[in-house]
């Protein structure tokens, strides 16, 4: 891309192919291309500094292709945001798709649905998009459902994640400007209601599409125990995505300021779009429903939920209608009460209630529960068989040996058993007993990283009785016990159809009797750097052996610090396939790692240097020391 006369071939192939083809879909990866690797210096650069005329190159191709084709979608994977704002000029898409992706060593979210592990994953990219990148919220890559799968079984489609879908939509639709969906299911009459809830909100995001430029991320960063918070708001209204991807209710407070994006000073109310429709929070210092700039909100919302609220301009009113005590009750009665869900009333060998989920470390550990299992639970499971079940069922066991995921969610005709924790690496032999039966608790492990326990107690339960559950710990440690609870449809019918209700599912009363996460669970991240004066300065010299890259050539990389080891909690460095930890050699006192580069077809990340870090075992981290990268191709 440093030479003029490629760029312009460049663009003419593509431009013809397009043409030919009516193509309304492009994209590059990583590319279009730079001049990184030029040694050419009749290009017009000097020999290896290509880089900046090639992708000024680049850009004039994206340019004269825009002007060519105004209605191609330009869709860049990889390595575009790396050049900073400049870099989406053109775009109207930029991936995050293996940043967040589980089997790509991409963050933990406890859960069991995998529709929602991956809506978790993508909000938490899109918020380091925004907030690390500075990339404009309308152009976040917002895949839906099953990312995970990749094109390993043409029939996988047939297994549906019938509970975690609409988790996914919405989660989508809170931080990005329009969805894409990564897999379907191969007949959408199986999943009942999927034709209209898309339609429903498809039209929502076009709709409301020009306020998705104002997007502001807020509350906590996705994290266990926390809620994240998506708004756009301009002009006096717009809309509030709260998100809760705990197994249990959670709250969040902000304010209504810049903190959410809010510039106008006049009266405002919150009223609920989803899951719920029509009902308006409250709170008790703002009874009528009314709140202005600078107010305080502070809401609980339901567990794995995303609420929208939609946020209007209420100067001309006195205030709005608010439910009554006994509608509120009997809406409390309805949703918590019966059929029981949440699993909250533990107790130890003792007789004492173990609370959570701030848990003492414990050994040992003995925890007995009980629940009456009504009737409805078994006529909703039963009810919610999926429609094509015999397509597919023997196959769960076959793809639960060879792809990562526990495909428990296409099952959801069975009773789940579900054991969440903050890391379920750290919660060791867990058993479990249904009036008195061992019931097998499995654990979905995805790239050698535990996730989830779960076990299927559908053939335990005795209906219409109290059923006694004894759940069992080698240990457990601080903080890792999330509360279990059943898993099963909300209704007999999975038609997502909504109901008008005077009741806004935010209200902190309607969870007076349920166990609330009022704070994140996971460990806060340590201090690392308090003051650009405080760095720590613990790499004394690093260096690659041979200087220079060859395609498929091992290259040694060591690192001496000014620290003993005994200090030293590990040493990083991020390479081309990620962030990896060196390892110690007290025969010379070094960090070493051995690197071999891709061939140049390969090559996705081709940086100018290696990164290197040292941590403390208190979990300060050095200043960063950077190891010049040289390449050399000999085609």
């Amino acid at each position: 891309m440093g030479c003029d006369d490629f760029a312009d071939w460049w663009f003419t192939v593509q431009n013809n192919t397009i043409e030919k083809y009516g193509l309304k879909l492009w994209s590059w990866d990583p590319g279009p291309g730079n001049g990184k690797f030029c040694y050419n210096e009749k290009h017009g650069h000097l020999q290896g500094k290509g880089e900046y005329k090639g992708w000024r190159n680049a850009t004039e191709v994206m340019r004269k292709l825009k002007e060519k084709h105004p209605d191609l979608f330009l869709m860049a994977f990889y390595g575009r945001k790396e050049y900073g704002l400049w870099g989406f000029k053109y775009f109207d898409q930029h991936e995050s798709y293996w940043e967040q992706t589980v089997p790509f060593s991409a963050t933990i979210h406890p859960d069991i649905h995998a529709d929602r592990v991956n809506a978790d994953g993508i909000r938490l990219q899109s918020w380091w998009n925004q907030n690390f990148r500075f990339m404009p919220p309308q152009i976040n890559h917002v895949l839906v459902h099953r990312i995970q799968e990749g094109y390993w079984d043409q029939r996988l489609p047939k297994a549906w994640d019938h509970i975690g879908w609409k988790y996914s939509v919405m989660s989508g639709l809170a931080c990005g400007g329009g969805i894409m969906t990564v897999i379907l299911p191969d007949n959408i009459e199986n999943v009942p209601g999927m034709k209209e809830f898309y339609a429903k909100w498809l039209k929502w995001g076009r709709d409301n599409f020009d306020l998705c430029k104002y997007n502001v991320p807020f509350g906590e960063q996705l994290r266990v125990g926390g809620v994240d918070g998506w708004a756009r708001i301009h002009n006096g209204h717009g809309f509030i995505f709260l998100c809760n991807q705990n197994p249990r209710p959670s709250k969040i407070v902000f304010k209504l300021d810049d903190e959410i994006g809010l510039q106008d000073d006049i009266k405002f109310t919150l009223k609920e779009s989803y899951p719920n429709e029509g009902g308006f929070f409250f709170d008790a210092k703002h009874p009528n429903g009314l709140f202005q700039r600078g107010d305080q909100i502070e809401c609980i919302v339901p567990a794995y939920q995303i609420v929208l609220m939609e946020l209007s301009s209420a100067n001309n009113k006195a205030g709005v209608t608010i439910p009554d005590k006994k509608t509120i009750e009997n809406y409390i009665g309805e949703r918590f009460t019966t059929p029981v869900r949440m699993l909250d009333n533990w107790t130890t060998r003792n007789g004492e209630k173990f609370s959570f989920p701030f848990n003492k470390r414990e050994e040992n550990l003995v925890l007995t529960t009980s629940f009456f299992a009504a009737e409805k639970i078994k006529h909703i499971l039963e009810s919610n068989r999926p429609k094509n079940l015999k397509e597919f069922e023997s196959l769960i066991p076959k793809w639960k040996k060879e792809y990562p995921d526990n495909f428990a969610w296409a099952r959801p005709d069975r009773l789940w058993f579900i054991i969440p924790s903050a890391n379920a690496a750290t919660v060791y032999e867990p058993k479990l007993f249904v009036n008195g039966k061992n019931v097998v608790i499995e654990c979905h492990v995805i790239a050698g990283r535990p996730i989830i326990h779960y076990a299927d107690v559908s053939d335990f339960m005795l209906w219409n009785q109290e059923n006694k559950l004894e759940l069992h710990f080698g240990n457990i440690e601080q903080n890792q016990f999330l509360g279990p609870y059943l898993d099963y449809p909300e209704k007999e019918t999975m038609a997502p159809g909504q109901k008008k209700s005077a009741i806004c599912s935010l209200l902190p009363g309607l969870y007076a009797k349920s166990t609330v996460y009022d704070r994140p669970v996971d460990s806060d991240m340590p201090t690392r750097i308090t003051e650009t004066k405080d760095q720590l300065h613990l790499i004394k010299s690093a260096k690659m052996t041979p200087d220079f890259f060859v395609s498929g050539q091992p290259v040694n990389i060591t690192v001496k610090l000014n620290r003993p080891k005994d200090e030293i909690g590990k040493v990083m460095i991020s390479l081309p396939g990620g962030d990896a930890e060196m390892t110690y050699n007290k025969d010379n006192d070094e960090w070493n790692i051995q690197y071999r580069p891709s061939g140049r077809e390969g090559l996705i990340m081709d940086v100018s240097f290696f990164r290197i870090w040292a941590v403390l075992k208190g979990g300060r981290i050095s200043e960063p020391f950077d190891v010049p990268v040289k390449w050399h191709y000999n085609k």
